[in-house]
């Protein structure tokens, strides 16, 4: 259920957030990445969320985390299967500074990184913006926001992965778990 943390901890720390579309192949990888942490024991404090591609309604229930992890497929130009780490602030720092575009390895314009009618970088700046005229906490002031995104080779109608998002996969978990400061339990034997 979106909204709806998929695996409850507490006390919240971090928000896992995948992103997308599974129905649309590359484009559900942020969920494909929180299907694959579910099982598997994460640290104290983590919360996922299977976002879908309303990131937007998310937002004011994340406000209780204080860092978030937000994976999704992004075009920044670079071949299909590149990975990227942005932080919110950098990239808010970067539209500003290039009235409307920044640099993501290809000059690509951040506002239209996501595949989403409203994307995760739109759905911020807009959080961000009503933040400015509310009397409320500015939310996105005090919250580390990391965007883990990979580069789709095929975005159509298809419940898989292409097979170069299937091959890098593990890589873009492991930049997940690093995020979280993953320290993996000694397996058995």
């Amino acid at each position: 259920m979106l909204g709806k943390p998929t695996r409850a901890l507490c006390p919240h720390k971090t928000a896992v957030v995948g992103v997308g579309n599974i129905l649309m192949g590359d484009e559900g990888i942020g969920v494909r990445i929180i299907q694959t942490l579910e099982q598997e024991p994460l640290p104290e404090g983590t919360a996922l969320f299977d976002g879908g591609t309303a990131f937007h309604e998310l937002i004011a229930e994340l406000a209780a985390f204080s860092k978030w992890i937000i994976v999704d497929a992004v075009n920044g130009g670079e071949p299909p299967g590149a990975i990227y780490r942005l932080e919110l602030n950098e990239i808010l720092d970067g539209i500003r500074q290039n009235t409307g575009s920044s640099d993501l390895g290809s000059g690509q314009n951040l506002g239209a990184v996501s595949l989403h009618d409203i994307g995760v970088i739109e759905a911020l700046m807009l959080e961000r913006f009503v933040d400015s005229f509310s009397s409320r906490p500015r939310l996105l002031d005090v919250t580390e926001i990391v965007i883990l995104g990979i580069e789709p080779e095929s975005v159509e109608l298809s419940l898989e992965l292409s097979p170069t998002l299937e091959r890098v996969l593990p890589l873009l978990l492991q930049a997940v778990r690093d995020e979280l400061e993953w320290t993996p339990s000694p397996t058995p034997g």
